[in-house]
């Protein structure tokens, strides 16, 4: 019996961290759903091919057309992985002007000395707005 209770406690144990798991997963979502902030409009996107500001707390934000998907969104965080230098977008790339690295449009590493990619954004669309969070 005692073999049993533990089974049971265990099985439990398990449901209960994966149920709270699962909710702290949702609410980070929402949270940063609530955080969106505007960057640009889609006028602005399509008539500069990109779209560059700030968040709230300084994070520098990137954001282009997806090149595979021309109806999807791209936001990145273009802090440098190497050095922490904000990247600008040039001809196609973005481009450290610290040390040179570049990376492509979807954050991969193109050429270092950079060897981690930059960080995704959430990026959605509302009336014309484009809006990102961290």
């Amino acid at each position: 019996m005692n073999q049993r209770r533990r089974q049971v406690l265990r099985w439990l144990s398990l449901a209960v961290g994966t149920f709270f798991s699962s909710l702290a997963g949702l609410w980070q979502r929402a949270v940063a759903e609530t955080k969106a902030e505007k960057i640009g409009t889609v006028a602005d996107l399509d008539k500069n091919g990109f779209l560059s500001g700030q968040l709230a707390d300084k994070t520098p934000v990137l954001v282009v057309r997806d090149p595979k998907d021309k109806e999807k969104l791209l936001a990145l965080n273009v802090t440098c992985s190497h050095a922490g230098c904000a990247s600008d977008y040039k001809d196609g790339v973005i481009v450290c002007p610290c040390h040179g690295s570049r990376f492509n449009l979807d954050g991969s590493v193109a050429r270092g000395p950079a060897r981690q990619p930059l960080k995704p954004l959430t990026v959605k669309v509302e009336g014309g707005v484009v809006l990102v969070a961290a």
